[in-house]
């Protein structure tokens, strides 16, 4: 399932939003400290009011949630996690940080609250620990690692996409282009044949002279296609216009020659079968 950065955020607010829900029903059913009430009552109304603020566009909205669980973990955590035990809430704004901001922001969260931890225990204390603070930094690192080569692997989907995308850009436009191509060819053969009918129909004209009668004057050369196009075409003059009478000029005619008949597959002279004008 792909998911969005907008999603994601949405979803990390609503699950902030659910876990001071039930802080606050815990509180109003349970110990019912006014103080705890208060801090479960006012995340509640933080988070909701920075969801609705998302919602809006406002982008500052993720570096205010992480600030805000800062907060929330150093002022809030009890006496018992700052003298005998670490926390595991020490980790949610870091966590929150890498997902909805960037891994400057987990190394801001990080040392925002472990070192308000320390702060509060009186440099003493669980979070004063060589060891703890060791182990603390390598869980950090190990985030801030495994953000980045997150981030190096999204780039490169991101860049492979794009260019994925303008080679099928490309792939359309060259498409586009073949099939002008084609239709221009399409449009110039049609232009080609017009005027090949035209000119056939220009070297042998029909002219009608009187009633019934047509003049087809011939200039050129006459083979056998241009023969047989000249008697196809007076045949459909002469149906055409009724004619009875067709005055076939040749006087232009400077070569004429037909189809050797088998006789004269071997003519002795030359004139067996050509005939000038």
């Amino acid at each position: 399932m792909n998911l969005t950065q907008r999603q994601v955020i949405f979803g990390v607010l609503f699950i902030q939003g659910v876990g001071a829900l039930l802080a606050l029903i815990v509180e109003l059913f349970g110990s019912r400290d006014p103080l705890m009430l208060l801090v479960a009552a006012g995340s509640l109304t933080v988070i909701s009011g920075l969801t609705v603020a998302y919602a809006r566009g406002w982008e500052y909205t993720r570096y205010l949630l992480v600030l805000f669980l800062t907060g929330m973990i150093v002022l809030t955590a009890s006496e018992q996690f700052l003298r005998d035990q670490v926390t595991l809430a020490v980790f949610i704004p870091a966590l929150v940080a890498l997902i909805v901001a960037s891994p400057l922001w987990v190394v801001v969260a990080a040392l925002g609250t472990y070192g308000g931890l320390i702060i509060r225990a009186g440099g003493s204390g669980a979070y004063s620990d060589v060891l703890g603070i060791v182990i603390f930094s390598m869980i950090i690192a190990g985030m801030i690692l495994g953000r980045l080569v997150t981030d190096t692997a999204q780039r490169g989907l991101e860049a492979n996409a794009q260019r994925a995308e303008k080679a099928l850009d490309e792939t359309r436009r060259q498409a586009a282009e073949l099939t002008q191509r084609a239709a221009e060819l399409v449009e110039q053969n049609d232009q080609q044949r017009r005027l090949l009918d035209l000119v056939a129909t220009l070297e042998t004209p029909a002219v009608t002279l009187a009633n019934g009668v047509l003049l087809a004057p011939v200039v050129g050369h006459l083979d056998s296609r241009r023969a047989q196009d000249l008697t196809s075409r007076l045949l459909q003059d002469v149906s055409a216009l009724r004619a009875q009478l067709v005055v076939l000029d040749i006087a232009g005619v400077s070569t004429m020659i037909r189809k050797l008949p088998r006789r004269c597959s071997k003519p002795r002279r030359r004139y067996d079968c050509l005939v000038a004008g």
